[in-house]
């Protein structure tokens, strides 16, 4: 059980350093700066250890719901200071002027959050050969944790594990966490790992 619970984490860690380069290279595209992402942390944690991955009380929540051949969601989440420094790289205006009502911030938050998600999803698809497609990303601002974990609920199994991905973002020497997680539906995982001839 442990050597195959190591080749799950050793696929998963592949799957991130591909996704990872990807998004650096669409961002950098998006913003015309260097952008660079670290070789992601990637874990799998039983549903209820989710919040205690979360050390702020308050999210700025972006999710995308997956269909296809595996279905659940992805959630992107960032805290109050990294959604106003991100999106005044991405509006060019100072962090202090930023709204983040503004509509036009919520739809390039919902853009750098689809490159992110997207990648990630299409690095899976490219080594399993799953279709994958990740919905539009919803925006939610200033959400609780516990209406975080309500979020995850409305997709996956809560006796199922939740893929966690910790990497550190880089734009113009400023740092942000934005970890993402997947919430598979139900049995989601387990046919992954299946077709990859990993069986639980």
């Amino acid at each position: 059980m442990a050597k195959v619970s190591f080749l799950k984490l050793d696929l998963l860690r592949e799957i991130g350093s591909i996704g990872a380069g990807r998004a650096a290279t669409a961002l950098s595209e998006l913003i015309s700066t260097r952008v660079s992402i670290t070789v992601p942390d990637i874990r799998l944690f039983p549903f209820q250890k989710v919040m205690e991955m979360l050390p702020n009380d308050e999210y700025y929540l972006l999710d995308a719901a997956l269909t296809g051949d595996l279905s659940g969601a992805e959630y992107l989440l960032l805290n109050k200071n990294e959604a106003k420094l991100m999106g005044s790289m991405l509006l060019g205006i100072n962090p202090a002027d930023v709204d983040v009502n503004d509509a036009m911030l919520q739809s390039s938050l919902c853009e750098v959050a689809n490159i992110l998600l997207s990648s990630y999803m299409n690095s899976l698809s490219d080594l399993t050969g799953f279709t994958v497609i990740v919905g539009v990303p919803n925006f939610t601002a200033n959400i609780p944790k516990i209406e975080v974990e309500k979020h995850l609920t409305k997709h996956m199994d809560t006796m199922s594990e939740v893929i966690y991905v910790k990497s550190h973002l880089t734009i113009k020497d400023q740092s942000f966490e934005a970890p993402i997680f997947f919430a598979p539906a139900e049995k989601a995982l387990q046919s992954l790992f299946t077709k990859l001839g990993l069986p639980d």
